[in-house]
This record gives structure tokens, C-alpha cells and sequence, in this order.
């Protein structure tokens, strides 16, 4: 009988096995090994892979199901002033967002197949997203995408993905290549990445302040800033005044004639407009046309960045 079969440390079988079962094992050994002419399931695919250390082999998947964490809305506590309640809400509902383009899941499965497997004392916690992968009705693999950089599946195992990428303010490998699966989420993402753009230009505004001991004239603050960030970062190129949805040389942010170093914290100092070059002035110039949902972003000089959904908002802003 196949269960009487055993092999000792040197290879040596017992001597009371019997020979036609040990023909027979070898026989479904082979078969395993060989996937049986293709007919392997993906499901044990999976966990193979998942077995040898290896990510798991999703190429045979025919849907993902994505459900975001409030992390891809709310990366940091800043963001908080980005995003409705309800937004948040629509994006972290229970029900997942579906992927069933086979082109789609056929990168996303090559992008996974590419990471390395990392310590568990490295995992980092709190999932970004959930990723539940079906071939058909089975489930082939869990994944929990987490800090932009790492995959964890199910049994804890951690897989790590570099490389140079961005995605709207994402500069880790797996959101880079998550988020596009879901445009839905594409005009918070833009949102989001604009945001960015205005809290780098204040860093900026406020250290250039700091090292030339006066006020940026609003009349040249691109050009300023240009000046100023190949002084301190030659060689480094200066994104943050290029909206996500702009073209090089265009700027689509504006400075409030008004504020100075010491305005108050509360008064506007950037805000969106549409495209220029070193424009300056007041809320007339204010645009509600560069995202959908309509509306547009303001930083304050406190550091604060708004969205602005109306005009009675906007009426509201201390512009001087």
C-alpha cells in the first residue's frame, strides 16, 4: 500500500514496501510536477508559490475585488481638509471596487510576480488596500497592499516593490500600480496630488522668506522660486509649481498680492487659477474648473490647504 512506503535519510526504501505502489507514486509524482499537461489549478499555483516564498501566480485570475482603506483618501492627518465625509465614505464602503479587464489583471499579476519576500519583522501594518483575487468564483489569492511599498498575503508573508514611480502624489511602486485599476478614484487622487504641489510650494515660499530676509514679489514668484530652488537643489527639478493635470511651463497656482511673512496665519496665500505664469491677485482670478467634483484649492499661510466647493466658501477666505 502507498502508505506503507518510506525512504530513510540515505534514500533507501523499506525493505518490506511494496514495488508496484512505489511505480504508482512515482507515476503521481511526475503527474504533479508536470501539471498534467496544463491542467494545473490555479488555486495550488497560488499556494505553491506561496509555499517556496515566491508572490503568488495571479495570471490566471479573471477579477480582482478592491476595497480601499480611509489611508488611500487620508495619507496624512493634512488631508482631512481635502475630503468629505461622504466621499471618504463612497471610497471605504464595503462593497469592492471590481476589476475584470483581463489586460489590466494580466499587469497587475506581472507587477506582483516581481517582488521580493521580506522579513516578518519588517511587515509594516495598517492596509492601504484589500485585493481579493477570483478565477471565476474561487478564490485564488488575498493581498493587502500597505504603505505604498509592500504586499502581504494572507498567511503573513511580505513581498517589497521598488523602483522609480509616481502616481498623483503616490511615489511607491504598488499604489502606483493599484490606483490606476480604479479610475474611479482618479479626480481624489488629483485632488490629493494638487494638495501636495501647494504644501511643497509653501515649504518653499516660507524658506525662501527665510534665507533672503523679504517678501517674494507676486509678480515674479515663479521665477523666483525657480531661482531659488536651483540655489539650493541644483540639478533637482522642481515639480510642484506644474499641476497633476498641467503641461510643463504652466503654472496653475496663484499668489495673493496681499499676503506677506507676517499676515496672519488665516489669510490666503496660493490658490488655484487657471493656466498662467507668475499671475498674482485676488479671488477673481479663483477657478472651481480644474477638478470634478467642481471646485478648487487654496493654502493658507499657516501651512493649512482648503477645497473649495462654492462661492459663498470663497467669500469667506480672508484675502487681506
Amino acid at each position: 500500500m502507498l502508505a506503507e512506503i518510506s525512504y530513510g535519510r540515505c534514500g533507501r526504501r523499506r525493505p518490506d514496501a511494496d514495488v508496484g505502489g512505489l511505480m504508482i507514486a512515482m507515476l503521481m509524482c511526475l503527474v504533479v510536477l508536470s501539471g498534467c499537461g496544463g491542467s494545473q489549478d490555479p488555486n495550488a499555483a497560488a499556494t505553491a508559490n506561496s509555499a517556496t516564498g515566491l508572490p503568488p501566480d495571479l495570471h490566471s485570475c479573471t477579477r480582482l475585488d478592491i476595497r480601499y482603506g480611509p489611508e488611500v483618501m487620508l495619507n496624512s492627518g493634512d488631508d482631512k481638509s481635502l475630503f468629505s465625509p461622504e466621499e471618504i465614505a463612497s471610497v471605504t464602503r464595503s462593497e469592492p471596487v471590481l476589476v475584470e479587464d483581463p489586460e489590466k489583471i494580466g499587469a497587475f499579476a506581472g507587477f506582483v510576480a516581481s517582488g521580493t519576500l521580506i522579513s516578518p519583522k519588517m511587515l509594516p501594518y495598517g492596509p492601504t488596500a484589500r485585493i481579493s483575487c477570483f478565477r471565476n468564483e474561487a478564490l485564488v489569492a488575498s493581498l493587502s497592499a500597505v504603505h505604498d511599498v509592500v504586499i502581504i498575503l494572507d498567511d503573513n508573508q511580505g513581498f517589497r516593490y521598488s523602483g522609480s514611480y509616481s502616481y498623483l502624489g503616490w511615489r511607491g511602486a504598488v499604489m502606483a500600480e493599484v490606483l490606476p485599476l480604479t479610475p474611479q478614484l482618479h479626480a481624489f487622487q488629483m485632488r490629493r496630488a494638487c494638495a501636495h504641489n501647494l504644501w511643497s510650494l509653501n515649504w518653499n515660499i516660507k524658506d525662501c522668506w527665510e534665507r533672503e530676509k523679504t517678501d517674494i514679489p507676486p509678480a515674479e514668484w515663479c521665477d523666483a522660486l525657480i531661482r531659488y530652488q536651483a540655489g539650493v537643489s541644483p540639478g533637482i527639478e522642481f515639480r510642484a509649481l506644474v499641476h497633476p493635470a498641467g503641461k510643463e511651463g504652466e503654472c496653475h497656482y496663484a499668489m495673493n498680492v496681499n499676503c506677506r511673512a507676517d499676515s496672519p496665519a488665516d489669510m490666503v496665500l496660493l490658490f488655484e487659477t487657471k493656466a498662467g505664469w507668475n499671475q498674482h491677485g485676488g479671488p477673481g482670478l479663483f477657478t472651481f474648473d480644474n477638478h470634478d467634483p467642481r471646485g478648487g484649492l487654496v493654502l493658507l499661510n499657516d501651512g493649512t490647504v482648503k477645497f473649495i466647493r462654492t462661492e459663498e466658501d470663497l467669500k469667506q477666505l480672508r484675502w487681506e
